[in-house]
């Protein structure tokens, strides 16, 4: 009985780079959401936290699963070009970054590619409330956290918790998890789980939805204290296991703001072809 459907866990992708040796380093997660077009087709982008794709990295690694098959392929993506162009879009608010994928490659390459549909498989803030997705209820993360999958690895990890506050503010466009988060978790899709037996009188939604993505944990900070001196001595933190997701409305106004960069980007292209007068810079 399968409460996660395959298709969620092949849509989450594995973030790294090469290091100094040329070997692949893993070091955080993302996933392919898909935006239907107004033609009936669609638009795949890859979604993950602003701290991952804009720290500065000219060009990363993404792992994707291939459905029906063993094997997983890696993809070396441009971030920013040598002119310090960036080729993907932030949140101005929320954590949440992304990018758009070249479907005509991967489909080419790859044969088909699992994504979260923004209009099929979501649920945002609004659609959770009213649906008494809130304080209590389960949610799985799906992820690659550092040190705890393989090298190699193409599955994600699945990490189950629940929702701890959502109905007060937290952060911009934020709630909070009680679940792991540890690094390489960053840009986690988090998912809902249907909720076969609930209380009489409530709702009990009956999908399983992407919901949100991973950001951060909130750290448990405390002071050391000499004894001798009465002195504050250090400063210490450890995971509180308390976690900030952003929500699906995060995710879509970041989605719309790089389908819109493209959109620009492809009709100065075409003035360009046409115009020689236009300015290429």
């Amino acid at each position: 009985m399968a409460i996660i459907p395959q298709c969620y866990n092949d849509a989450v992708v594995a973030i790294g780079a090469l290091n100094k040796n040329g070997n692949k380093v893993w070091y955080a997660t993302g996933f392919v959401v898909a935006r239907k077009n107004e033609d009936g087709g669609y638009n795949t982008f890859l979604v993950s936290n602003k701290h991952v794709l804009d720290d500065g990295t000219k060009s990363i690694l993404l792992r994707f699963n291939i459905p029906g098959k063993i094997d997983a392929k890696d993809y070396a993506v441009t971030l920013i070009d040598e002119n310090g162009k960036k080729y993907f879009s932030v949140h101005p608010e929320s954590d949440v970054a992304c990018l758009l994928l070249n479907g005509n490659i991967l489909s080419t390459d790859l044969g088909s590619i699992s994504a979260f549909c923004l209009e099929d498989h979501t649920l945002t803030r609004e659609q959770m409330l009213d649906n008494e997705v809130f304080e209590g209820s389960i949610v799985y993360s799906l992820g690659f956290p550092s040190g705890l999958v393989g090298v190699d690895s193409k599955v994600p990890l699945c990490r189950m918790g629940c929702i701890s506050k959502i109905k007060e503010p937290c952060d911009t466009n934020g709630y909070l998890l009680d679940i792991q988060n540890f690094p390489g978790s960053s840009g986690s899709p988090v998912i809902n789980r249907i909720e076969a037996n609930h209380l009489k009188g409530s709702k009990g939604y009956n999908a399983t939805r992407l919901i949100g993505i991973m950001a951060k944990y909130i750290p448990y900070k405390d002071v050391l204290i000499s004894r001798q001196t009465k002195k504050e001595m250090q400063i210490v933190q450890e995971n509180s296991g308390i976690a900030v997701a952003y929500d699906v409305n995060s995710i879509k106004e970041t989605v719309e703001l790089e389908f819109s960069r493209v959109e620009a980007l492809t009709a100065k292209v075409e003035a360009n072809s046409t115009d020689p007068t236009v300015d290429e810079s």
